[in-house]
């Protein structure tokens, strides 16, 4: 089986694959039957490869349980996982939301939906951090929004890489895993600030296609432009909020997510 979109029509487990929803090779989404359920699920697959180390399976095992066994609201609902044609499988709920990927082709977010999107998400990392799980690939195509019912969803959670704590997709990932293994919430309150500024401003502070940009940018520790300078109609305190949240220093920013979303975007502002 040469990539994802060879699985169509072929079972995993107790789920028969009909479509794919995204794919990158090695790696994708499905949309199955589930045959025992007479349901509809994601499926996230990962092909096992040869190189790959031997606690990889373990590692995607645990997280996995992890969030089965700790259902939040703002995180896609997990059911089950397994192996099957050189595949490691999870499966979630079905939604049929787009990523804010999507509507952020568009334009930026209107401030109060923006607003709540960082509480959602927030919420959801503040929880699994408590667990001292972490997303490792926190940025807008990672997730959902059913604008309609106000529904945010936090998805395609990343288990640790062997002897590495550093993961994810260069344009938001924090300075300090630049430099090493030193994953922790606070580098993740810095990608949820990026997302933020990106989801009010449509944009990142440098130019995400140039990797030289981004690394110039966290080598000269300058700070992003104010949001309500970029945009009026931002509060001067979701302003402040997210440029804490993107300080290049990681003792400047806020110790959990929650306490950045609640000074960006108080609950009477809900």
């Amino acid at each position: 089986m040469k990539d994802v979109s060879d699985l169509i029509g072929r079972w995993l487990g107790n789920y028969r694959v009909v479509q794919v929803i995204k794919a990158g090779g090695l790696a994708g989404q499905l949309c199955a039957h589930d045959a025992f359920a007479n349901r509809y699920v994601a499926i996230t697959v990962c092909r096992l490869r040869p190189d790959m180390d031997e606690g990889f399976v373990t590692r995607y095992e645990n997280m996995a349980r992890e969030l089965r066994d700790h259902e939040h609201p703002n995180i896609l609902s997990v059911y089950d996982w397994g192996q099957d044609h050189d595949f490691f499988y999870r499966v979630t709920e079905l939604t049929t939301a787009g990523s804010l990927a999507e509507q952020l082709r568009y334009g930026p977010l209107p401030v109060p939906e923006a607003g709540r999107v960082l509480r959602s998400l927030a919420s959801a990392l503040t929880a699994v951090h408590s667990r001292r799980v972490f997303h490792r690939d926190l940025k807008p195509s990672n997730v959902l929004v059913d604008r309609e019912r106000e529904q945010v969803w936090l998805t395609a959670f990343c288990p640790p890489p062997a002897g590495c704590e550093s993961y994810g997709t260069l344009s938001y990932m924090a300075p300090e895993l630049f430099k090493g293994p030193s994953l922790g919430v606070r580098s993740e309150v810095y990608s949820l600030g990026l997302l933020v500024f990106e989801m009010l401003s449509g944009r990142l502070p440098f130019d995400p296609g140039m990797p030289q940009s981004i690394l110039a940018f966290h080598k000269s520790q300058k700070q992003a432009p104010p949001l309500d300078a970029l945009r009026p109609d931002v509060p001067k305190r979701m302003a402040s909020a997210v440029s804490k949240a993107i300080s290049a220093d990681p003792e400047s920013r806020y110790t959990t997510a929650e306490d950045f979303a609640t000074e960006a975007w108080p609950e009477h502002d809900l």
